[in-house]
């Protein structure tokens, strides 16, 4: 998803050779990222969205108040199309966070295509 952030982050910069950006189960944000997993992973623990916050929290290279994909949507200039690839069945990044992302963006107005497969771990 860096290049999502690049897009926006350095949008003064001349991007006149890009012509789109292809991104392959980009996540919206980290911690809804982690709680997902958590979710898929430990359905069995009680509060594990609660526990999985407070582990992403102790990471060292974690900033909370740090650059999320979603965030950035409306910096990054609708002038480039966006290729968007994800699977229904990727447990690393879950569809449900991209799907979140493809619609921030379509709805900012950005030239989404998407390609999705219901089978498929994350590549």
């Amino acid at each position: 998803v860096t290049i999502l952030n690049a897009l926006a982050l350095h949008a003064h910069l001349d991007w006149s050779s890009v012509k789109a950006a292809i991104l392959e189960s980009p996540y919206a944000h980290v911690t809804a990222l982690a709680e997902q997993i958590a979710n898929s992973y430990m359905f069995f623990i009680p509060f594990n969205n609660k526990i999985m916050r407070k582990l992403i929290n102790i990471l060292p290279s974690y900033e909370q108040d740090g650059i999320q994909p979603i965030d950035m949507v409306a910096k990054i200039p609708p002038r480039f199309p966006l290729c968007i690839a994800y699977s229904e069945a990727d447990k690393t990044v879950p569809a449900a966070g991209t799907k979140m992302l493809i619609e921030k963006l379509q709805s900012a107005g950005h030239n989404v295509t998407t390609w999705s497969t219901q089978k498929g771990k994350h590549s």
